[in-house]
């Protein structure tokens, strides 16, 4: 560079100088500002987007709600409606929709209590059949099943002997002493005046060859008839077993009202016993049938012969 021809040139130079310099650098912090100003309107471009998809979801959203409501009788009006008709149906359905939700509501409403009494019209019905059913049932199981034309009045394991029900002597024997000569005693044959030809099990009463065909063969002889299957011989009288009554817990009978939840002398012992007067009943109770006695009773006959 030639030298400065003077002062004068010297202080216009810097002064040019000073000026690029200041250009420089405007341009410089020109350009920072650019830089840094980018991701900012990257983000509102971004944001932007995403709105305006969310829009376009409302709008298809509601755009097919809108749609879905409206009712097919808009689908078959007819092709040739002018623009205001189709508006005056559109705004005639929209009237109609508020009152079409009560009414719809009030249809549901009564087919739910239509539903609800035939429903429980028809748990009545069902009801009065199971119980028909079970009166059935309870009626064929109780009732014994016996020989009504046999002239026999006694159970059908059992023979008469002094106006008495006993267990047959050839059952009592398994067959080798047919034939009843006393309260106590069986024979082979017809021909029991023979005290020799006798067999005797016991002479105590209720026990050996004196005892009925009731209750596993453990009751005492009665009078003809028998007892219905749920009942027991206590004295000569039919009572609804006690295993049944007490759920098992007390299942022997030791009274009318009583029973035991054990045998033989323990039953001396009251705690061992239970008693209540609702123990005394027959096995008819609760069946609601006339011929099955609910209270105590002697051997029936109708049971065993007509």
């Amino acid at each position: 560079m030639a030298p400065f021809r003077n002062a004068e040139d010297e202080v216009e130079a810097g002064f040019l100088s000073n000026i690029a310099d200041a250009n420089r650098s405007s341009n410089e912090e020109s350009s920072s500002e650019e830089q840094s100003a980018e991701p900012p309107r990257v983000g509102r471009v971004v944001a932007a987007s995403v709105a305006g998809l969310m829009l376009f979801a409302l709008l298809a959203i509601a755009t097919f709600a809108n749609q879905r409501m409206i009712p097919d009788t808009l689908a078959r009006a007819p092709a040739n409606l002018r623009p205001e008709q189709k508006d005056d149906l559109m705004a005639k359905l929209a009237g109609n929709a508020p009152a079409a939700a009560p009414a719809a509501a009030d249809a549901a409403s009564t087919a739910a209590s239509t539903a609800a009494s035939t429903a429980a019209s028809t748990a009545s019905t069902f009801s009065g059949v199971a119980q028909g059913v079970t009166n059935t049932l309870h009626k064929a199981t109780v009732k014994p099943q016996e020989n009504m034309q046999d002239g026999n009045k006694c159970d059908d394991n059992e023979e008469m002997h002094a106006e008495l029900c006993y267990k047959k002597c050839s059952l009592l024997t398994q067959g080798a002493y047919t034939h009843r000569a006393s309260a106590f005693s069986c024979c082979k044959t017809g021909e029991c005046h023979n005290i020799f030809k006798l067999n005797t099990a016991s002479l105590i009463p209720c026990h050996g060859y004196d005892v009925s065909g009731a209750d596993q063969s453990t009751a005492c002889p009665h009078l003809p008839g028998t007892c219905l299957e749920d009942e027991e011989q206590f004295m000569g009288m039919c009572f609804k077993k006690c295993s049944i009554i007490t759920d098992g817990k007390y299942p022997n009978r030791v009274g009318a009202a009583s029973c035991c939840k054990n045998t033989g002398v323990a039953c001396l012992d009251p705690f061992n016993d239970m008693t209540k007067g609702a123990m005394a009943v027959g096995g008819g109770s609760g069946d609601h049938d006339g011929s099955t006695p609910a209270g105590a009773h002697l051997p029936m006959t109708s049971l065993t012969e007509k």
